[in-house]
């Protein structure tokens, strides 16, 4: 049962850092973008919790876009904020620069799958409190008897 558990874990811990390399990825390619400054013109709610994305306006040749940030949350940018956008100069994709989304997606991925990873790759010891005397599961699955303190310490003479 136990390697059931590491492998999990070691999967979970993959793919978190297949998630942070990915958006990461993200953000080498729009670090090439332009960057400018965008106004929040609207919010969308979206979602059975009411997520708010920001509607953001911004100018790029003379010419006003609007996009709405494919990043959201609870208390995000409030309408008339200024913010700050990166603009694909070909195809005038674009998204809003903060910290945040950097920390959610980046950060905190590799946070957990240095975690998960560490925990499948060193393995979980579950003890089982009903076979008295601490055995672990591996110990109980094999057939090998724990021994009482007593016994333990009459071998080690």
């Amino acid at each position: 049962m136990e390697w059931l558990a590491n492998t999990i874990a070691l999967l979970v811990g993959i793919s978190c850092f297949a998630l942070a390399g990915w958006h990461e990825r993200t953000w080498w390619v729009r670090a090439k973008w332009i960057r400018t400054t965008g106004e929040v013109v609207g919010i969308t709610r979206q979602g059975s919790e009411d997520t708010e994305y920001p509607k953001i306006s911004f100018v790029h040749d003379g010419r006003v876009h609007e996009f709405t940030s494919g990043y959201g949350g609870t208390g995000c940018s409030r309408i008339g904020d200024s913010v700050v956008v990166v603009v694909d100069p070909v195809t005038l994709k674009a998204e809003q620069v903060t910290t945040g989304n950097r920390v959610l997606f980046t950060i905190a991925p590799i946070a957990f799958g240095l975690l998960f990873s560490a925990i499948g790759l060193h393995g979980v010891e579950v003890e089982d409190h009903d076979a008295g005397q601490g055995a672990t599961s591996s110990q109980l699955e094999s057939g090998i008897e724990p021994m009482s303190p007593s016994e333990s310490e009459e071998r080690s003479r």
